[in-house]
């Protein structure tokens, strides 16, 4: 069976005044011997959209394919629509065949199939209007209202779950796949949208959250999470070996 090493991690952070190189190099990211690895950013890679750009354009000489999805730090928009902002990200990527921006996007690279999606959460009505006026990233950086949010979070759930029969490999989210306490002030605003979604338990799903650091959030299927490097300073990226489903052809 073939398989393919994959590095994975979320929250690497880069600020506005950093030398995006010299981080990358400094956190063990950036390392050579990896041509033949593939590399996933599950979101949290930086809100200024030149560094991310820059971020993902030097990641891509070191590793064989780099994916990368949007979480709700990855924006600043200032009233810009973020499907365009998307959009220019790619559009400022086209020339690099090997990095793979996927905003509710599923391909195929050697035989592997891989989606990724953000997996926006949804807001119910019961959700703290106080939480959201004041602490919430999604009104911060991304969208300004309730209604805009949840339509995010409504195309996103579509998306993956027309997914069950796709057969495939690996899916990438930023938002993990979770419950909520109830009564938590933050609602499921750390956790995907799973309306109709399916994704069988022996798909491997790489997320951006880690439930260890979210006070009442509860995993309901399995995932793999590297959020410690923002968190904690950790030098380098865990790996997983994907297997390559076997298809009729």
């Amino acid at each position: 069976m073939a398989t393919q090493r994959i590095y994975y991690g979320s929250g690497i952070w880069i600020p506005e005044d950093a030398n995006v190189k010299e981080l990358l190099t400094d956190r063990g990211i950036a390392r050579e011997g990896r041509s033949g690895d593939w590399l996933v950013l599950a979101g949290s890679v930086s809100c200024y959209k030149g560094k991310l750009v820059k971020a993902l354009r030097y990641l891509s000489e070191f590793y064989a394919q780099v994916f990368f999805v949007f979480s709700d730090m990855d924006f600043q928009l200032n009233g810009a629509d973020y499907l365009e902002y998307i959009s220019s990200v790619k559009e400022d990527l086209k020339e690099y065949g090997n990095v793979h921006v996927l905003n509710n996007d599923l391909v195929e690279v050697d035989g592997f199939r891989v989606a990724g999606s953000s997996a926006w959460y949804y807001l119910a009505d019961n959700y703290s209007k106080a939480y959201w006026d004041t602490f919430s990233l999604g009104k911060t950086n991304v969208h300004s209202s309730w209604k805009e949010s949840n339509e995010h979070s409504d195309g996103d759930a579509d998306f993956l779950s027309g997914l069950k029969n796709e057969n495939l490999d690996l899916l990438i989210t930023y938002f993990p796949p979770c419950d909520m306490e109830v009564g938590s002030e933050k609602g499921d605003n750390a956790c995907a949208n799973l309306r109709g979604v399916f994704i069988p338990k022996g798909i491997p799903w790489i997320a951006g959250i880690d439930s260890f650091y979210e006070e009442g959030m509860t995993p309901v299927r399995p995932y793999t999470v590297f959020q410690a490097n923002m968190l904690s300073g950790a030098y380098d990226l865990p790996y997983l070996e994907l297997n390559k489903t076997e298809r009729n052809s």
